[in-house]
């Protein structure tokens, strides 16, 4: 069975979500195949010559699919080619924009939408991160829940280095990492912490630090922060590297998650295994991620966000607790056995 995987989201150099997992999956992918009794084998690695900037799944990948078909077609990121095989199949991490359509801009959305529908109607199978992503799509999209196979994520395996990022770490913060965009829901994470500060009094050494490059709705959070009483204590970091983040995200005093939306949430458990108390909010993904290991807030009130922070940054015990609780409930999670589960559906597609 020859296998060929659209590992083309791993090659972006400002990695998010998607990219990160076709990273973690394809190379682990390559490790269980490597050690598999079956005639398996990967396509050959190579890069597809396009030298334009848009079309690359449509029109250069389904050229490829047309000329030299795989057995079966992996794509990790949804928008599925044209011309693919009878046995494709693809992830669809969620469907966010169907139920916040005015958290995405237009154009986005309208892909989203088209390829997601494109994808159901054609794959064989269809993996996902979570169950509630499963059911999303049962109810959203009418999938057959016999088409759909939950697959359950990993933190990644970070490599910790000193930088200059590093040497600016304050003692004592709250983190956040994602895109700064609306859908995340930054501007509730800014007002609840102006209330956590305004409740602790002055010389209150607490930061917030937002890290993520600018997306849709980013002009109002800027904006916001700007305006903030806290702003001296709000630091935007954008984008930083891999193993400046591992840094980060361990030095953390608290993890907060402050999503309308999410599939799953794997800074979530990126968060649980490096041992930081997570905050997140009340949607279903992410206590399906996090369980009973999480402080959890309703994403529509910054008070009860600001209640929270308060709560557990003056409750040592129960941080500990949380701690505990964190690496209790990623331990079992490994990437080896995610990408056993999608070998099994690749096999059997």
């Amino acid at each position: 069975m020859l296998i060929g995987i659209d590992a083309n989201p791993a090659t972006r150099s400002q990695k998010t979500g998607t990219e990160w997992y076709t990273v973690r999956l394809v190379d682990a992918l390559k490790e269980v195949i490597l050690l598999s009794s079956d005639e398996l084998k990967l396509y050959s690695r190579e890069t597809l010559k396009w030298p334009f900037k848009r079309l690359w799944t449509q029109v250069r990948l389904s050229w490829e699919m047309l000329r030299r078909p795989p057995d079966v077609l992996f794509v990790p990121a949804h928008a599925v080619p044209r011309i693919h095989p009878k046995k494709t199949v693809t992830t669809i991490h969620d469907v966010g924009w169907r139920r916040y359509p005015q958290l995405y801009e237009g154009k986005a959305r309208r892909y989203l939408e088209s390829t997601t529908k494109f994808a159901v109607k054609h794959c064989a199978k269809i993996l996902t991160p979570s169950e509630f992503t499963k059911q999303e799509l049962i109810t959203l999209y009418h999938a057959s829940p016999e088409k759909i196979v939950v697959t359950p994520l990993a933190p990644g395996h970070h490599r910790i280095t000193l930088s200059v990022i590093q040497a600016n770490i304050p003692r004592h913060f709250f983190l956040t990492v994602s895109r700064m965009e609306a859908k995340k829901n930054i501007t509730t994470l800014i007002r609840a912490f102006e209330m956590f500060k305004e409740r602790r009094g002055i010389g209150d050494p607490f930061q917030l630090m937002l890290v993520g490059k600018p997306g849709f709705g980013y002009e109002q959070i800027r904006s916001l922060i700007a305006r903030s009483p806290a702003r001296e204590s709000i630091r935007e970091l954008g984008f930083i590297e891999d193993q400046d983040l591992a840094a980060l995200m361990a030095r953390a005093t608290i993890y907060v998650y402050p999503s309308w939306y999410e599939g799953l949430g794997i800074s979530a458990l990126e968060a649980m295994a490096a041992g930081v108390p997570l905050i997140a909010s009340d949607i279903p993904a992410l206590h399906e991620a996090a369980g009973d290991a999480a402080v959890y807030f309703d994403p529509n009130s910054a008070e009860s966000l600001a209640h929270a922070m308060t709560q557990l940054v003056e409750d040592i015990d129960r941080r500990e607790q949380m701690k505990q609780q964190g690496l209790e409930r990623v331990k079992e999670l490994s990437w080896e056995k995610t990408a056993e589960m999608t070998l099994e559906v690749l096999q059997l597609a």
